[in-house]
């Protein structure tokens, strides 16, 4: 019922500007932008010779390039419109916000880490502005209903934790 109801509350928001913005907004969150950014983020903690961090992230990232299609074919939960055929025409989870929760997520942790602790909270809440709103995004342009977008964000959250309590380990 929610969902329905937030759905509908953001669809009485649409204007031609704003479309255009949420679908610029949601490449973001596509796997042209995510996967050189993890790419480069890995080759960086590698070049660092930070092998734990590097195998982390990589860990982290495969974990939702695993997961979306797993429980997109267990779930077979309807998009709020139709589009995209197989696998992909199922809502949850959103591949979108999954691994940009984790990649910027991560990527944020590790540029946090090297900062002094007076910006971190820059980089923090930049990150989470970028993933929030490529996860409304998603829900504005009808690819996904919120609670679809909600529990991504919190899966990718948690693996962001694990990598974080990791970090504060060593």
């Amino acid at each position: 019922f929610a969902d329905a109801a937030i759905s509908q509350f953001v669809q009485g928001l649409r204007t031609d500007w704003a479309t255009s913005a949420m679908v610029g907004i949601t490449m973001l969150g596509d796997t042209a932008v995510l996967l050189p950014v993890a790419v480069l983020l890995i080759a960086a903690l590698l070049l660092a010779r930070q092998w734990v961090m590097a195998g982390t992230v990589t860990a982290a990232s495969l974990a939702g390039v695993i997961f979306v299609p797993v429980f997109k074919t267990l779930l077979h939960r309807a998009r709020p419109i139709p589009m995209y055929q197989g696998a992909d025409g199922f809502s949850f989870p959103s591949g979108h916000s999954t691994l940009a929760t984790i990649i910027f997520g991560m990527l944020a942790l590790m540029v946090a880490r090297t900062i002094p602790s007076r910006f971190r909270g820059l980089v923090y809440g930049g990150s989470a502005t970028l993933i929030a709103l490529i996860g409304v995004s998603r829900v504005y342009l009808q690819a996904h209903w919120p609670s679809d977008v909600l529990a991504c964000m919190l899966f990718g959250s948690a693996l962001i934790c694990v990598a974080a309590l990791m970090m504060h380990a060593r």
